[in-house]
C-alpha cells in the first residue's frame, strides 16, 4: 500500500505528496540510485522509470511534480552524470524538505504507537 502524508497532500497536492514519499523511501532504503555528495543525499530518478513504478501517473505528470517541488523549495535537482549523453536528474531534499519529511515521519510513528496501546 502506498502511503503519503495528508498534510503534505493538502499543501502540495496528492501527486507531489506521493512523489515526495517515493523519493524519501528510496533515500532511506539506500537504493542503488542513491549517493551522498557534499552533505546531501541524492536520488537518481527519471520520469520514465518513476512512471513505471507509479503507473497511475504519466511521465509528464511526474516531471511536473518534480519541477513543482523544486520550485517550492522542497527538492533540489542536478545533473550529476559525467556522460554528456545521460540527462537523468538527481534529486535531494532541501533543508526545508527534510524538515517536512522528518515531521511527517514523527507524526506517523506517533499514530502507530497510539494504535498499539
Amino acid at each position: 500500500m502506498l502511503y503519503f502524508d495528508k498534510n503534505i497532500a493538502v499543501r502540495y497536492g496528492v501527486r507531489s505528496a506521493v512523489i515526495m514519499q517515493y523519493v524519501w523511501e528510496n533515500i532511506l532504503n539506500n537504493e542503488e540510485d542513491v549517493m551522498e555528495m557534499n552533505g546531501d543525499i541524492w536520488y537518481r530518478s527519471s520520469a520514465v522509470i518513476t512512471s513505471s513504478i507509479l503507473p497511475f501517473y504519466s511521465k509528464d505528470q511526474i516531471q511536473r511534480s518534480f519541477n513543482y517541488l523544486v520550485k517550492c523549495g522542497v527538492l533540489k535537482k542536478k545533473k550529476l552524470s559525467k556522460s554528456k549523453f545521460d540527462h537523468t536528474n538527481w534529486y535531494a531534499f532541501t533543508e526545508y524538505g527534510n524538515e517536512i519529511m522528518l515531521k511527517s515521519e514523527e507524526e506517523e510513528n506517533a499514530r502507530n504507537e497510539e494504535k498499539e496501546i
